[in-house]
C-alpha cells in the first residue's frame, strides 16, 4: 500500500498519494489507524474515503486536505 497507493502512516495526517500503474483500473483496501478504520479506493484519478469507525480525522489525498466523518464517503480527484 505504500508504493502504489503511496500510504504514509508517519505523520499526523494519513496520507495517500497513489501511483497506480497504467494497466490498473482500481485499488481497494482499509487501514487501521489511530484506533480508526478507513476504506479507501482509488479507481482512475478519483479517490473516496471512507471513515468506517472512530472519531472524525483530518486526512490528505493528494495535495487536497479534508476532515473524515464516520460513514460520510471523501471524493477527491488528482
Amino acid at each position: 500500500m505504500r508504493g502504489f497507493a503511496g500510504l504514509d502512516l508517519s505523520g499526523e495526517t494519513l496520507a495517500i498519494d497513489p501511483r497506480l500503474p497504467p494497466q490498473w483500473r482500481s485499488l481497494s483496501f482499509r487501514v487501521c489507524w489511530r484506533g480508526r478504520s478507513v476504506a479507501i479506493r482509488v479507481s482512475g484519478r478519483t479517490v473516496e474515503a471512507t471513515l468506517l469507525r472512530g472519531e472524525s480525522m483530518e486526512m490528505r489525498i493528494g495535495a487536497a486536505a479534508g476532515k473524515l466523518t464516520a460513514g460520510v464517503t471523501q471524493q477527491v480527484s488528482l
